[in-house]
């Protein structure tokens, strides 16, 4: 069926797998609470993560241009499991220190505490990796060697392990515990590494694609409750038209939804 025929587009989530998949959280505070609106093209990839979570993958690469709702998507489908959620943002300074280890000043001096990723280990928290490809390479080694071995050697002498530990110093993986990592393209203008090329043996990959004219219209709606049906027909039509653009090589830079939001 045409972008723009409706009826192709009318898919909604699995609530059969989201109740069975529903978490109970100990720490509501950290269950994301974003704003979204439900719509069909965004469905889709959820209910594709929904799945590889029900099956116990416990690590997902999720990828996508900038502004086509990475963040939004996993906020939202987290809420809805009802899943305490751990942030994380990676960049190129980002060193295996600082994803083990946080330092705070207290009382006039430096004390470490544990990192996000830890903690999420520790209480069976998903961890949210976003802007993973722009990380350095031996942080994205971390990562794997930790999701394929099991375990983590942390700088204070313990030890991240899966199973219980023989001694004090093991710190269990909790077996809730997962690896969300969010990633833009490795292409321009974004140039960052490649993680389905390195890592697509042990992360389920999952892609948002660009938003369909149905999807969009929603969207727009939602944000724009007071701008004219005209006005938004307008914004949808020319996006669609930037996106071909991008797509035929004419333009280098992808225009996203969050941009026609603003």
């Amino acid at each position: 069926k045409k972008q723009g025929d409706k009826s192709a587009f009318e898919v909604t989530l699995d609530k059969e797998l989201l109740s069975r998949c529903r978490r109970h959280a100990l720490n509501p505070l950290l269950v994301p609470n974003p704003k979204f609106e439900e719509n069909p093209g965004q469905a889709q990839v959820m209910n594709d993560i929904l799945e590889a979570h029900s099956a116990g993958e416990k690590a997902l690469l999720i990828s996508g241009y900038q502004g086509v709702g990475k963040n939004r998507v996993v906020d939202y489908l987290l809420s809805l499991l009802n899943c305490e959620r751990e942030y994380l943002q990676l960049h190129r300074d980002t060193t295996i220190q600082s994803l083990m280890s946080s330092p705070s000043v207290e009382n006039g001096r430096i004390v470490h505490h544990d990192s996000p990723l830890v903690r999420a280990a520790k209480f069976g928290r998903v961890l949210v990796l976003d802007e993973a490809d722009k990380a350095p390479l031996e942080v994205v080694a971390l990562l794997k060697g930790l999701i394929e071995d099991g375990q983590l050697a942390l700088p204070d002498g313990r030890t991240l392990c899966e199973g219980k530990g023989s001694d004090t110093e093991t710190v269990q993986i909790h077996p809730d515990f997962r690896i969300w990592t969010l990633t833009n393209p490795a292409r321009f203008p974004f140039h960052g590494n490649d993680l389905a090329r390195e890592m697509s043996d042990i992360f389920s990959c999952h892609h948002v694609k660009v938003m369909d004219i149905e999807s969009h219209r929603r969207i727009l709606r939602s944000y724009g409750k007071n701008v004219s049906s005209d006005t938004i027909e307008k914004i949808i039509k020319v996006w669609d038209e930037l996106r071909k653009a991008h797509e035929d090589g004419r333009i280098l830079y992808p225009f996203s939804v969050r941009e026609s939001v603003n």
